[in-house]
This record gives C-alpha cells, sequence and structure tokens, in this order.
C-alpha cells in the first residue's frame, strides 16, 4: 500500500485601497451608499465561493468591479495588499464570528510567495510537488471580511 496525505486548502486574506470620483455635486450620503456598495461587490466578487485557487488579484481587477458600481465615475487602486494565511479553512463564509475569526487566525501559516513584479499585483502560493517533503496545500485569495479591509478614499 503507498501511503496518501490529503490537506485542506490555505486561505490568505487581502486587503484594497483605492480613490474613487462620484459625480458632480454628489453629497456624503450618497458618497456613503457608493462606497457600501462598492464595499459589497468586493467582498461578493472576493469571496471564497467566487474564486479558484491558485487564482492571483491584480489592481486592474479590482478596478473594474470597483467601475462597474453604479454612482463610481472613475478609480484608482492604489493597493491590493495579502496579509494573514491561515489553514483553518473558509473564514468568508456565513459562519463568521468574532470567534471563527480568533480560531482562523490562530493557524497562521507563512508562504514563500512568488513575486509579481508589480505593486499591486498578488500571485498566489502554487505548491510544487517534491519527492522528499509534502507540499504545502493550495492557496485561495479572498477578500478580508473586515470592512475596514477596503479603504476608499476621494480622488484628488
Amino acid at each position: 500500500m503507498i501511503p496518501v496525505h490529503a490537506y485542506s486548502f490555505l486561505e490568505t486574506l487581502f486587503s484594497v485601497t483605492a480613490n474613487l470620483t462620484y459625480p458632480p455635486g454628489a453629497n456624503q450620503s450618497a458618497i456613503n451608499t457608493v462606497n457600501t456598495a462598492v464595499i459589497t461587490a468586493l467582498q461578493t466578487e472576493f469571496s471564497f465561493a467566487n474564486r479558484n485557487f491558485g487564482q492571483g488579484v491584480s489592481a486592474d481587477e479590482v478596478a473594474a468591479i470597483i467601475q462597474g458600481v453604479s454612482g463610481v465615475v472613475a478609480v484608482n487602486v492604489t493597493g491590493v495588499n495579502p496579509g494573514l494565511t491561515s489553514s483553518a479553512g473558509d473564514i468568508t463564509g456565513s459562519n463568521w464570528s468574532l470567534s471563527a475569526y480568533q480560531t482562523w487566525q490562530s493557524q497562521p501559516i507563512t508562504l514563500t510567495r512568488p513575486s509579481s513584479g508589480a505593486p499591486n499585483w498578488i500571485c498566489p502560493y502554487v505548491p510544487i510537488a517534491n519527492p522528499t517533503l509534502m507540499p504545502n496545500p493550495a492557496e485561495i485569495l479572498v477578500l478580508n471580511p473586515d470592512p475596514s479591509a477596503v479603504t476608499l478614499g476621494v480622488m484628488q
């Protein structure tokens, strides 16, 4: 018999920083509504359910999602930054709680991530077979579920 080992996945959270232009004359209430819609769109598009293992994240992809939100005239994504990686499962799912988040954070993993050569692109960790070592599981990149992980400013 040949022993077979199966490992779950690694989940890495990332954050986004962007500056937006709103329609002329937009008041603070309208801006808040647009910002909420932007955060919701990003959380949906970059959720575990909508991502693939080994799929990177780029500022262009983030900008396209933000630009598709009604009330956004223009966008400049200034940051897409990887955060904590954990082997504790999907933290962005429907069972999110402070307790679940603390459990998730208690299982951190340090990855040697390939460089993209670009400041606003996160390359995913892709496991490589090694005859002497067990590879890490595949990685999935998802937006941090904390709304403060998305920082939206006003384009000057």
